[in-house]
Formats: C-alpha cells, structure tokens, sequence
C-alpha cells in the first residue's frame, strides 16, 4: 500500500513532463518507433525506481543522517566532530551520481579535466563546507555574513577565471548535493543542531546544504583561475556528444556498480561510528541496513532509466528546434507547415521555462526538502508553497540559461548580476529563509536536470558552435554548452529569499495588529477603571 500510493504521487506529478516530451517528439520531431518504446520504458522505470528511492530513504539513510547528528556530542572536542563532518561530505560526494554525468559530458570536451580530477575537487570542496556547516553550529556564526562573504568571493573569482571554466564550476556545484548526499547531509545537520546549537532554534537546522554547495563551486572556480593561465582545448568531434551508451547490457553493469559506490562509502562510514558511539541495537541497525538496500534498488533502477533514454531524449528535444527540414523549414510531424527554423529556435524560451518548472516537481531531493522543511518548522513554512516558489525559480533558470546560449553572450553577464541579487535580498532576509534559500538552490542538480537538461542545452549550444571555426567549436561548448545547473542553483536562492520577505512582511504586519489590538484592550480596560473610580467618587459625594 505504501508503495502504490507513493508511485501514484510521483506518477501524478511526473505526468506534466511526460506530456511536454511527448507533444515534443510525437508531433514536432517524431521518434523512431525503437526509440520511442525506449523512452517509454525508461520513463517507467524512472518512476519505479524514485518510488522504491523514497521509501528506503525514509526508512535508512534520512535515520542515519540523525543518528549521527544526535550523536556526535559524544565526541566532545570540536576538532573531531568537524573532521566527521568533513568524512560524511567528501564519502558522500564522492560518489554521488549526478556528479559523474556532468564530469563525464564536460571530460567529452575538455579531455584534460579528468572526470575523477573533477570529482575529487568537488569532493574536497563539499566536505570542507560541510565541516565548517557544523563549525557553524557549535559556535554560532551568523550564517547571513557566511554567505554574503562567500558569494562576494565567488563574483570575484567569476571575473578573474577563464570563461571556460564559469558555467562547469557552477554545475558541479548545484550536482555534488544531489539525490543521495542531500538527505544525509541535511539530516546530519539537524541532527547536530537539535543537540549542540546554544540557540535551539530552527535557523540553525538549514544552511548546511547551501553551505556544501558554495565549498566545491569555490574549489572548481579556484582550480580553474590556475589552471586557465596555461589552458589547452583539445581538438573536439562534435557529432561524439551525440553518441550514448546504446548496449542495455552495458548500462545494466555499469549502473548497479555506481549505485553500489554512491552508498557504500557512507554505509561504512556510519557502520564504523555506529560501533564506537552510537551502538543501536542489533534488530535497529538489521533493520536500518535492509532498508538501505531498498535505497539501492531504487537507485539502480532510477539511474538505469535515465541512462536507458532519458539522455537521448534530451539530445532529440533540442534538435526538434534547431535542425532544418527541406529548404530549411521545420516538419510537424509528416505534414510541412513552412515554420522557419529561424525563429522557431526561440520558441525554446518558454518550452524551457515550463520544462524545468516540471521537472522540480518530479526531483526526488526537492521532494525531501520541502517536507524537511514543513516538519521542522511545524507547518509555518507550508512545504508545498516553497516547492510551486523552487518550481517558479527553476522555470527562470531554464529560460535564462537558454536566452544564454541563444544570444551567443557570456555566462557572466547572467550568473553575476543574479548572485549579486540574491547577496541583496540576503542582508534584509531572517536567517530561517536564508538558511533555506541556500538549500533549495543546493538541491536542484538531482539526476533528471543532469541527464536530461544538460544534454538539452549541449545540443543546442552545438548546433550554434557549428558556425564557429573548429578550432574555437569546443571553446564555445565550454563557456556556453555548461551553466544550466548553475542558473538553477542561483534562481530558487532569489525566489526563496522573496517568499522571505514576504513572510517577513505577513509577520511584521500580523504584530502590528496584535499589537494594536493589545492597545485598544489595554485602552478599554483604562477606560473602565477610570469608570468605576468616578463612580465610587460620586458615591463618596453623595454620602
């Protein structure tokens, strides 16, 4: 029972996507039949599997998460709870899937980033973000100055490091806190602010994802403000970007391994601290540890989906807007309406916005955090106002990610002005709203926006690329093709911090009231006893 109505809930908000897609390339460019049967099966899959996903999370990996923040007072020095701290970040990052498909798609280009290079950068960056998130904590640090600090550091680096690297750094950044790290990150965050914050309060149970995302969107801008003095792009075939994985059985092995890797390092991490601090009881931890295999089952199965069709389906969406019929006219299915192909590409403005407006419905981390949220503020922050606010935010995000590319301008004339905005609205937002803008803009590079937005919006920035000589093809990919995670990333932070203020205006005017109410009693009540003392007064007289 808690299966089914778990998959009719995700069934029914994954609905608006598959009609979106299946208007797209039914009607504008249609599928093979092959390929079509493929999508379709993946899509099912895609729902099984984030269904079995939620389930075991619940059930395993969100527990554990407090467990070990409930716990980690037991090791009392500080120093030591950091380090754990730093652990659970890199172990979690390291192999978290989304991660790998952007380090892959940018390595396609640029073969002299290594994917584990990649990888190994936004791991460090997360789990030092992660320990200072808990640093935080213990000695209550204004996490408004943490942020505005940090953003100002990183609109610096923007504009000293080379194009190439601004719109992948922004991506791994919104990826490294995706569908497995979230949860635990989050949950341990709780965790330790439930037990060792000296305020008690909810402002210190958010931040900590926004603050692991910030940690390797710093390292990757970093490495690249090095590595840029002496760039090398590497010749680029471009018609490679096209080129999947088409052998099921190949995707069938490659994905129960990495689903294994991305719990792993974090089932044995906890394993080995459950032993020395937290020792639940046999039944607990058994029960805990076959919940988590229902985790990986879901996982598997989630990703296989998404490798099975999903990226294809990306590629085959852009193309139904960019590439040309005869005499260059686009075909509607078998009938040719004479739409030219050169205006008809804009018509990806508004497709994009309501694409990833979607598509956060349908983000399993998302889903985690809107309910974290309602729960821990006991129903103040309504969890289903903050997701269609994400959803409204990431619908942006698509749009000026595609306005990006389209216009041939450079990243920074979008992504800076916007970080600058959210550093704005900052300084004047509750540190509750802050703490959750930051986590809502660290949780939306999940694993449908990196394998079907990304190969979305490469595929569009390379039907433009083609224009260009091929030596400046892949220099054009890189600074252009990248990005769309970073928009994403950035928006929700934008539209959270107005949801903010306007619940900060709500209260600010809800005390105005009570307060004039109290006025008018306390003036009523003045008002009676001046009353009876004149008319004990008149008695007085008369007698």
């Amino acid at each position: 029972m808690r299966f089914l109505k778990q998959f009719k809930e995700i069934l029914l908000q994954s609905l608006p996507l598959a009609g979106l897609i299946a208007v797209v390339l039914l009607f504008i460019k249609p599928m093979g039949v092959s390929d079509l049967i493929t999508l379709i099966v993946s899509y099912v899959l895609v729902l099984i599997g984030q269904t079995f996903f939620i389930i075991g999370l619940e059930s395993s990996i969100l527990p554990m998460g407090e467990y070990v923040g409930n716990n980690l007072s037991k090791l009392k020095l500080p120093i030591l709870m950091v380090l754990f701290g730093f652990l659970f970040g890199v172990l979690s990052t390291l192999a978290e899937p989304a991660l790998s498909v952007i380090a892959n798609q940018y390595n396609r280009i640029d073969a002299s980033v290594g994917i584990w290079i990649i990888i190994f950068i936004c791991a460090f960056g997360t789990g030092a973000f992660v320990a200072f998130a808990l640093y935080k904590i213990i000695k209550n640090i204004s996490l408004k100055w943490i942020f505005i600090i940090s953003y100002a550091v990183i609109i610096l680096l923007c504009i000293f490091t080379k194009s190439e690297f601004i719109g992948i750094s922004f991506d791994v950044s919104g990826a490294t806190t995706g569908d497995l790290s979230t949860p635990f990150i989050l949950t341990l965050g709780i965790g330790v602010a439930r037990t060792i914050s000296k305020k008690k309060q909810n402002d210190d149970q958010f931040g900590i994802i926004g603050l692991a995302s910030v940690g390797p969107l710093l390292a990757f801008l970093l490495f690249g403000f090095i590595k840029g003095m002496w760039f090398p792009t590497d010749p680029l075939d471009l018609a490679s970007l096209n080129t999947t994985t088409s052998l099921w059985h190949e995707i069938l092995t490659s994905n129960l391994l990495s689903s294994f890797l991305a719990l792993l390092p974090v089932l044995v991490l906890f394993l080995i601290y459950n032993f020395f601090f937290i020792k639940l009881k046999k039944k607990n931890l058994l029960r805990l540890l076959i919940a988590s295999i229902v985790v990986y089952i879901g996982l598997f199965i989630f990703l296989f989906g998404i490798d099975f069709g999903f990226t294809n389906a990306g590629f085959h969406f852009a193309k139904a807007f960019l590439e040309n019929g005869d005499n260059g006219k686009i075909f509607f299915g078998l009938v040719n309406i004479g739409v030219d192909a050169q205006w008809f590409k804009w018509l990806l403005l508004p497709i994009s916005f309501i694409l990833c407006f979607i598509i956060t419905l349908c983000e399993p981390s998302i889903m985690v955090l809107s309910k974290q949220v309602e729960e821990i503020t006991n129903g103040y922050i309504n969890g289903k106002i903050l997701k269609y606010f994400l959803a409204i935010g990431l619908g942006f995000a698509g749009l000026l990610c595609l306005l990006n590319i389209l216009l041939e301008i450079s990243i920074l004339w979008f992504i800076v002005p916007l970080y600058a905005i959210s550093v704005l609205l900052t300084i004047f937002c509750d540190d509750l709203f802050i703490g959750i803008a930051y986590d809502s803009g660290g949780v939306t590079g999940g694993a449908i926006t990196s394998a079907f937005l990304v190969p979305l919006c490469l595929s569009v920035a390379q039907s433009i690329a083609l224009k260009y000589p091929s030596g400046q093809q892949a220099k054009y990919l890189l600074e252009n093709g990248f990005g769309i995670i970073g928009y994403m990333s950035v928006t929700p932070i934008i539209f959270v911090l107005i949801l903010g203020l306007i619940y900060k205006k709500k209260v600010s005017v809800s005390l105005k009231a009570e307060k004039k109410n109290l006025d008018l009693l306390k003036l009523e009540v003045e008002e009676e006893n001046a009353s009876i003392i004149d008319d004990n007064r008149k008695k007085k007289i008369k007698k």
